[in-house]
């Protein structure tokens, strides 16, 4: 056996006991997990899975990632399919997705194509057959066709993380700048590369330098030619005009640049550029001129040449000057500085060779000039759309909403003339020996590009200036006057890690390297990386408006609309608000009812947390926040948000003197569930029979009917009348919010636009909604509506017996709250009717009210004439005074059961922590009754808490199987428990 193979045995076997020692939590024990050999993936699998059914999730992940990395297979399918599901409950839906797609592509996963298949919709698998589309025309090399169906894949994606098993954006946006690389690169081969390695030596010139001797006058400069004086013709000597008395001339091949070019290389025009500026050159009018004029004029013909293949021709040309070393030793730089002028000077004037020494510097100095134009070549490239004079801000109004840098990477032709902002993440900057003249930006996006981030350093403001000549006047004009060279220095000081805005114009040259650049004029430094956590999911825009709403239940509308929980924690959820919101970010919101309450907030674990005061860290990251969703160019409208009165009580309804009159109001009454008139009816006929007395049993019947009053009064005030009752224009919405979490919603539709919903939720108010987070749309009549709602009571009611009498009372009650919430009152105080007289009724009020528990098993004795049950038969003691969420240790709050919480080890201690999750779930299954806001999750950390309890009283009685106390607190968590799961989802 190997190093390699030891090692990995010896940490696979590490891991084995990590996670067998791990299972010791409230919901497993050691006995559960089974002897595991090092090196064994199928047993490290069945260990993983246990850890994941525990509540390990990290310990889960971490043996899965053993198993991929053990080798492929079956178990490797699933101890990937398994990974990917904890990613996507975890709402990472990137990643998640992204691995049950290979999962079921490699291994053919049936559970990985079902949970895809579950998440597709008509969008998704449109955009996968534009996926597929695309590789199969990338694999034809049909480079335009591949990039215009992924663009069209990209446009079908949603800018946000979905639920749905969309392609994500950022992993389509490479694809498509690739492919824009791929059609750059060949357009370039089909243009540039050709002309480059068509360039050879000059086989005609070698040793002349780019001359030959002039062929008229045998190299002598003049030539005999005869002239007539007088009437005589005689021969004299006179200047040779094909040389110009120099005696030399350009070779015809090279045009002197001692380097050829085939012919075809070349387009006429093209030719004709390279044409134009050997002329100019080699002209003895500039020959003749003093050094820097001369330059000048190369120059000036370089930068009014139109056509960038003679550029990428000379700059590809050797320069060799083979007749003018001397000159090029003294003129170092290109452009030569003022002493290399004067340097240079000396040997131009006395150049041994005259003319052609001062060509051969000039065509060499021309190749040289045109290389130095390279770093420049995107400002000649692209067209000017900008005015330099109006600098644009980063800090203050973005010129355009701003994009990442992968998109431009992706869209470089589209929409990209003009000011730019880009967000992106700063990791640093340099200054490249081999380009002196810009600072380099490191900017990360959300996918890799190829977008060169740069400013303009301090020194290349004189070559910007030097540029200003030709057809690069028009592009480069007022750069080097306006451009903020100070830039530099904000770039020298910006953290790394964090997010920046910056600013400026985009430069493209396809047949440049590197082809896209950005030119950066201003840069703002942004947020954290946990700021731009929260901005993101507090940019949402909320459009709202709610007289009056508990807050309890603007959490809930929150969490379901835009996937972002409201968490309290010391403030009180029946608090009621008013609030109104237009087009205005989620942040703003929050922060508008946290004024209206007094207290303060923060964005923490995905969750909005309003509480009476947070730490330092946190209140600096929300102001943060709040100032981008604040800025000027953000599209907002502030929200109002102050404190509701609370619900008026009812008016007090005159009630009629006749005892029969008083009757029928007091029955009338009952069917309504109105029981506070109730009751003051049936005062009154107590009243009445008190002035004329009657029998006793009907007084005594009017006295407990009294009490009986009283106490559904106090059961069932809390538990509202649905706005959706009675109402004619219902609609049930399945909807996935932002955060992919699904649900189904029973709302009015006030108004329908082009991609907006307003609704009416069952609590009152209105609200706009995105079309595209509605999945499913079954519209429902009143009748329809009631009619399911009766049946779905009807169905409930019929299982009741054969049930213990604490469950079936349990269950009547329900009925009884769903009945008046529903609509359906004269069923609701039947349900209470028969709830009351079974024996179960004290665990009800117990469970649902512990602590009023004392006062309505009083009214209950009082009214049905029984007497409650000891309170040791429901050991739950009643829960402190505490906050609805309390901060607990680690930051974890106290609705969810802590996992990770160890067991203890003691009798004593087993059986405190069994009765704290006995308690804690009590309390939340108190708010999980029918019509109250967020019920079902009450419901289901009541469960979860229920369960912890369980899992501690297995172990105690493990320890000690006659422990009393315990065998009575386990008997009422299995039923709790029970009663958690039955009722699960019951009702709308």
């Amino acid at each position: 056996m190997t190093a390699r193979s030891l090692a990995w045995l010896v940490g696979l076997s590490a891991l084995v006991l990590a996670l067998c020692g791990s299972l010791l939590a409230p919901r497993a024990s050691c006995q559960d997990v089974p002897e595991v050999e090092p090196g064994d993936a199928k047993a490290l699998l069945e260990t993983a899975a246990r850890a994941e059914e525990a509540g390990r999730i990290a310990l889960a992940e971490r043996g899965y990632r053993q198993v991929l990395k053990a080798g492929d297979g079956s178990l490797a399918a699933e101890a990937g399919f398994r990974l990917g599901m904890i990613e996507v409950r975890r709402k990472d839906y990137e990643h998640g997705y992204a691995r049950l797609r290979e999962v079921a592509a490699r291994y053919g996963h049936a559970g990985a194509r079902a949970e895809l298949a579950r998440a597709e919709t008509e969008a998704t698998r449109r955009q996968a057959k534009l996926l597929a589309d695309a590789e199969e025309a990338l694999g034809a090399h049909k480079l335009a066709e591949a990039r215009k169906l992924y663009a069209q894949a990209y446009e079908l994606a949603p800018e946000k993380p979905s639920g749905a098993a969309f392609v994500p954006r950022r992993e389509i946006l490479p694809r498509i700048a690739r492919l824009v690389d791929l059609i750059d690169d060949d357009y370039y081969k089909r243009k540039a590369q050709p002309l480059e390695r068509s360039i050879q030596r000059c086989g005609r010139c070698s040793k002349g330098g780019g001359f030959q001797s002039c062929g008229t006058c045998k190299g002598e400069g003049t030539v005999l030619k005869w002239v007539r004086l007088g009437r005589a013709r005689v021969q004299q000597r006179v200047p040779c005009g094909p040389c110009g008395q120099i005696g030399w001339v350009f070779c015809s091949e090279c045009l002197g640049l001692e380097s050829t070019v085939e012919r075809d290389k070349l387009t006429s025009d093209e030719s004709k550029a390279v044409a134009n500026v050997v002329n100019r050159v080699r002209a003895l009018k500039t020959l003749r001129l003093p050094l820097a004029d001369a330059l000048s004029e190369v120059e000036g013909v370089l930068l009014r040449s139109e056509e960038s293949a003679a550029l990428t021709f000379l700059r590809s040309v050797k320069s060799r000057y083979t007749l003018s070393a001397e000159l090029k030793a003294a003129a170092k730089l290109v452009p030569p500085d003022r002493d290399s002028l004067r340097a240079s000077s000396g040997p131009w004037n006395s150049a041994k060779e005259g003319f052609r020494t001062r060509a051969s510097f000039l065509l060499g100095y021309a190749c040289d000039f045109a290389r130095y134009l390279r770093p420049f070549e995107l400002l000649r490239a692209s067209q000017k759309k900008v005015d330099f004079a109006e600098a644009p801000s980063a800090s203050f109004r973005l010129p355009s909403p701003p994009v990442g840098p992968e998109v431009l990477a992706a869209f470089p032709d589209d929409g990209t003339a003009g000011w730019i902002a880009v967000r992106a993440t700063f990791q640093g900057y340099s200054e490249p020996a081999d380009d002196q003249h810009k600072l380099l930006l490191t900017l990360e996006g959300e996918a890799p590009h190829n977008i060169r981030f740069f400013a303009w350093r301090p020194e290349a403001k004189a070559h910007l200036e030097r540029l200003e000549k030709g057809p690069w006047s028009s592009r480069v004009a007022g750069l080097a006057k306006h451009y903020p060279f100070g830039v530099r220095e904000k770039l020298l000081q910006a953290p790394r890690g964090r997010k920046v805005f910056v600013v400026g114009r985009f430069l493209r040259d396809r047949l440049g390297f590197p082809r896209n650049g950005f030119e950066v004029w201003d840069l703002k430094v942004g947020l954290t990386p946990d700021q731009e956590a929260a901005l993101r999911a507090l940019e949402e825009l909320v459009d709202v408006s709610f007289p009056s709403i508990e807050l309890r239940k603007l959490g809930s509308f929150l969490r379901v609309w835009f996937g972002t929980p409201l968490d309290l924690d010391g403030v009180d959820a029946g608090v009621r608000l008013s609030i109104e919101a237009h087009a205005c970010p989620l942040g703003l919101v929050a922060n508008e009812v946290a004024k209206a309450l007094g207290c303060a907030w923060r964005f923490r674990d995905g969750k909005v947390v309003l509480a009476r005061k947070v730490p330092a860290q946190a209140a600096a990251d929300r102001e943060a926040v709040l100032k981008e969703l604040s800025a000027p160019d953000a599209r907002i409208t502030v929200a109002r948000a102050g404190k509701a009165p609370a619900a008026a009580p009812e008016e007090a309804e005159a009630l009629p003197a006749e005892p029969a009159a008083l009757q029928a109001a007091l029955d009338g009454a009952l069917r309504e569930m109105r029981y506070a008139l109730a009751r003051r009816a049936c005062g009154a006929l107590l009243a009445a029979e008190s002035a004329a007395p009657a029998s006793a049993p009907e007084r005594a019947r009017l006295e407990a009917l009294r009490e009986r009053l009283r106490l559904y009064d106090a059961l069932s005030s809390s538990v509202p009348r649905s706005q959706l009752a009675g109402a004619k224009d219902i609609v049930r919405l399945e909807t996935r919010n932002a955060a992919g979490e699904s649900f189904a919603q029973t709302v009015r539709v006030l108004e329908r636009g082009a991609d907006y919903l307003v609704i009416q939720p069952g609590h009152g108010g209105k609200a706009r909604i995105r079309s595209d987070l509605v999945r499913r749309e079954e519209p429902l009549t009143a009748e329809g509506w009631r009619a399911a709602k009766k049946a779905e009571m009807d169905a409930q009611a019929a299982g009741l017996e054969g049930l213990e009498p604490r469950e079936r009372a349990g269950k009547l009650f329900l009925l009884a709250l769903t009945a008046k919430t529903a609509g359906f009152p004269e069923l609701g105080t039947g349900f209470l009717d028969r709830a009351a007289a079974e024996d179960g009724f004290d665990w009800v009020l117990a469970t649902y009210f512990p602590r009023r528990r004392p006062e309505l098993a009083a009214l209950w004795a009082k009214a049905s004439g029984r007497k409650a049950a000891p309170a040791a038969e429901a050991p739950s003691e009643a829960p402190a005074e505490a906050p609805a969420e309390a901060p607990a240790a680690g930051g974890r709050t106290k609705a969810e059961p802590n996992a990770d919480e160890p067991l203890p080890s003691g009798a004593a201690d087993l059986f405190a922590y069994a009765r704290r999750h006995h308690v804690e779930g009590t309390r939340f299954l108190s708010r999980a009754l029918p019509g109250m806001e967020d019920a079902s999750r009450s419901r289901r950390l009541a469960r979860d808490h229920f369960q912890a309890s369980r899992g501690a009283l297995d172990r105690l009685l493990e320890q000690d199987p006659k422990h009393a106390d315990g065998i009575r607190l386990k008997r009422d968590v299995t039923l709790m428990i029970q009663t958690c799961v039955k009722d699960m989802g019951l009702f709308d």
